[in-house]
């Protein structure tokens, strides 16, 4: 397979249910404040909507895997996930789990896949019970490095964020791509297929997204 890049760096960022504050471990800066800033933009669209029809399709949203290249959200290309997730206080934010380097990461995913896998589990298992935040970090070290799996078939080229998902009750297991980080309604329907057609916010009627503690 092709060799993991030298540089790569794991992490984590965003809620969970048993911390009250944001969670920033081993990601660069550049990424986490990307990254923060379009979800941020994206719950201020989405929070529009009724409260308790939002936390509904918040909590029912699938775990989305992505692919961005080199530039789009910080310097580096990043390989991660995100899911949905809530604080102690119960602000709603994503857990994200990532990995991120100067190059490429599309050719690398067929053989980090076992990683996203183990990503995954991690990430659900810290959902349900109190682990900390360094026993996660260590976790997903662990299956990054383990990672040895034979490369297959490699996904889009890498001027292009991918994104996929097996799906869940309100959204449709799909792939998608495209140049910049999904906006308006696209990202509306990362949480809900049936908000594709969300418009802007109004700043009278949008829910306050999750804030730092």
């Amino acid at each position: 397979m092709p060799p993991l890049p030298a540089d790569a760096r794991v992490g984590l960022f965003g809620k969970l249910p048993s911390r009250g504050d944001f969670l920033r471990e081993g990601l660069p800066r550049d990424f986490v404040d990307g990254w923060d800033g379009w979800w941020q933009r994206g719950l201020a669209l989405t929070q529009q909507r009724p409260q308790e029809e939002w936390r509904d399709a918040w909590l029912e949203a699938p775990v989305w895997r992505f692919v961005l290249p080199p530039g789009l959200c910080g310097t580096h290309g990043v390989l991660g996930l995100w899911m949905p997730s809530v604080d102690k206080a119960g602000r709603y934010f994503p857990l994200t789990i990532a990995a991120t380097a100067a190059g490429d990461w599309a050719q690398l995913v067929p053989s980090l896949t076992p990683f996203l896998d183990e990503a995954e589990e991690a990430g659900r298992d810290a959902l349900e019970r109190d682990i900390e935040p360094g026993v996660l970090l260590e976790r997903l070290q662990g299956a990054f490095a383990a990672a040895d799996a034979p490369a297959a078939s490699p996904l889009p080229a890498a001027s292009q964020a991918t994104w996929w998902t097996d799906g869940g009750p309100r959204v449709a297991a799909r792939l998608e791509t495209g140049p910049e980080l999904p906006e308006g309604g696209r990202f509306a329907a990362l949480i809900d297929d049936g908000w594709s057609e969300t418009k802007p916010p109004s700043t009278a009627t949008a829910q306050q997204p999750a804030e730092h503690s």
